[in-house]
């Protein structure tokens, strides 16, 4: 499971996103929540304090970001700087997993990456290293936590050159 904390989520693990969490880790300065949205949620213009990567599992939804329209689909991934405005329309339903980056982590790592501007992607380098990403966190043992910041750190690298 994606639990460090051996313990079921609750509300307040969500941070500021909506949806249901099923299963959650804080590994490293990152928090990984799978989490589902239900058919015909819709969210009004938001944004959110902490910088973030999704990845749809299942399912599908609109994420209207400023002037871009993102389809958002399986094996999409994308990702949005703190306090970026949006909003999300989730007709059909999905399950993501979320990758939140602590205010700290973030601005180390942007001593080397440039991770202020919106992306996304559907499929490519992203999205397999996010499929082993959700893997690696399921397993839960001590040694995964290594693997996990590590593919963690993949993933917002190939974020930075794409960008």
């Amino acid at each position: 499971m994606l639990m460090d904390r051996r313990s079921q989520t609750t509300a307040k693990d969500q941070g500021d996103f909506h949806g249901d969490v099923l299963i959650s880790r804080d590994v490293a300065g990152f928090v990984l929540r799978e989490t589902v949205h239900e058919a015909a949620l819709r969210v009004p213009r938001h944004s959110h304090e902490h910088a973030h990567v999704a990845f749809v599992l299942r399912g599908n939804f609109i994420e209207q970001c400023e002037r871009t329209k993102l389809e958002c689909q399986p094996l999409s991934v994308s990702y949005l700087a703190p306090g970026m405005t949006h909003s999300d329309d989730f007709r059909n339903g999905a399950q993501s997993l979320l990758i939140e980056i602590a205010p700290q982590r973030l601005a180390a790592m942007r001593e080397l990456l440039t991770l202020t501007d919106p992306f996304f992607v559907n499929g490519g380098v992203p999205a397999l290293l996010l499929m082993r990403l959700y893997a690696e966190a399921r397993q839960g043992d001590t040694a995964s936590s290594f693997v996990v910041e590590g593919l963690t750190l993949e993933v917002l690298a190939e974020v930075a050159r794409w960008n």
